[in-house]
């Protein structure tokens, strides 16, 4: 018997509910908490064998269910790493930076090397340089794959890292290994990786999983999650997360079926290294991603996933089917027949930034900052981490030196890191 289960159940009887939460299952008969059906840190109970469950799929020594997304497994991963240096690259997710934050662990931030306007993951050749220059370093925290479904050679960089701990934030990438022709699961070579279920899987938004293949990783990662995780958790999204792995075990073939279906109908897609991550340039269009999407969300009710100035990205996922993917085909092409239509964007390629360094991370967290307008913080050094989202992705770190360039990119919507126009600088 799953959690589902056991909460379809307890609903069935209609029962006269005095316990939490207080809507008392008038919102949603399934919501519940305060039952003895689940023992939260217990080995025996449903949710520890619904966390086994997923550990024997993904191959994983330990698994456990968040309920509060990837961001917090990556912040208890590096509570594992406190006052140590850890490689993360330029294009890491803003949790990576804030984890750092909370446990006073310096990031030695690698920029990534970009190709057609993409910042891809770490290489092992970059990774390699950057540990002979910083032997010191205790892992390696990797962004794999990238928004825009690239991958990079984990196993490559396991061997080169030897035994310093490989974290891998892997949010997009749970689906990964459910095929033959889907990249290996970062939870085979990663001592720890955390994967958000909910954004390829049948999940509930904000639920992920962690998997870890370190037995010293795993009595941090235990401890750190008992202090920190919710006592009256979401059984709901627990369901979600046992259901999203065992929907992957009985329609994993399924994603044959798709590839098939992506191949012939969105032959135009980018080539990367998962076939489920459609990414379309609009550079030969004269368009951006903004105007495409609203393009495809007033013609056709279609939303993407993100947009940018010369790309748009969608999730196909595992409940997908041919039609959908039929009609993301259709749309697109109507897309390109009439973007002569839409007012030409200028596009102009980017130089990727690079700032330069003024303080160490940990050394700008600890001195006195304010606020000050964006516009008039050129050449001051930054206290914050901002930039673009989606995917939250920092463009200038703390103890770095605010740019006219970088204004100019945080001048521009979707920004994080700002309060009102306003920045938070070193006094």
């Amino acid at each position: 018997m799953n959690i589902f289960e056991l909460l379809r159940q307890y609903a069935q009887k209609s029962p006269s509910r005095f316990h939490t939460p207080g809507h008392k299952g008038l919102l949603d008969a399934f919501d519940i908490t305060e039952l003895d059906l689940i023992d939260y840190g217990s080995t025996t109970s449903y949710l520890a064998a619904a966390e086994k469950k997923t550990a024997r799929y993904y191959n994983s020594k330990y698994t456990h269910y968040l309920i509060s997304g990837t961001t917090s497994g990556i912040i208890t991963l590096i509570s594992a790493l406190s006052k140590g240096r850890i490689i993360v690259a330029r294009a890491s997710h803003k949790s990576i930076f804030n984890g750092c934050l909370l446990w006073g662990v310096e990031p030695l931030i690698i920029e990534n090397e970009i190709k057609d306007d993409i910042a891809l993951p770490l290489s092992p050749q970059l990774i390699e340089k950057a540990l002979l220059a910083n032997p010191d370093v205790k892992a390696v925290f990797l962004t794999a794959p990238n928004y825009y479904g690239i991958n990079t050679d984990l196993k490559a960089i396991k061997e080169i890292i030897g035994d310093r701990y490989l974290l891998v934030d892997a949010a997009h990438g749970a689906h990964f290994g459910a095929v033959a022709d889907l990249p290996t699961n970062a939870t085979q070579y990663a001592d720890a990786c955390v994967l958000s279920a909910h954004k390829t899987l049948p999940a509930f938004t904000q639920t992920a999983y962690l998997n870890v293949n370190n037995e010293k990783l795993e009595s941090v990662v235990k401890n750190i999650l008992s202090l920190s995780a919710t006592t009256s958790p979401s059984f709901l999204f627990l369901a979600g997360l046992e259901y999203a792995t065992e929907y992957l075990i009985d329609n994993a073939k399924h994603y044959n079926a798709l590839k098939q279906a992506i191949e012939r109908y969105l032959p135009f897609r980018m080539p990367n290294d998962d076939f489920t991550r459609i990414v379309i340039d609009l550079k030969p269009y004269k368009i951006n991603g903004a105007q495409a999407n609203k393009f495809l969300q007033r013609y056709h009710n279609i939303y993407c996933e993100f947009g940018n100035q010369r790309y748009i990205v969608f999730i196909i996922s595992i409940v997908d089917t041919e039609e959908t993917v039929k009609k993301l085909s259709f749309a697109l092409q109507d897309l390109f027949e009439k973007a002569q239509d839409l007012p030409s964007f200028d596009y102009s390629q980017r130089v990727p930034i690079k700032p330069a360094r003024a303080l160490s991370f940990i050394d700008a967290a600890m001195r006195e900052a304010e606020y000050v307008e964006l516009a008039k913080s050129e050449g001051r050094i930054s206290a914050v981490e901002a930039g673009l989202f989606p995917p939250c992705l920092p463009v200038i770190a703390r103890g770095e030196i605010i740019t006219r360039e970088i204004i100019e990119i945080l001048s521009s919507n979707n920004t994080f890191g700002l309060n009102n126009d306003k920045i938070l600088v070193l006094k």
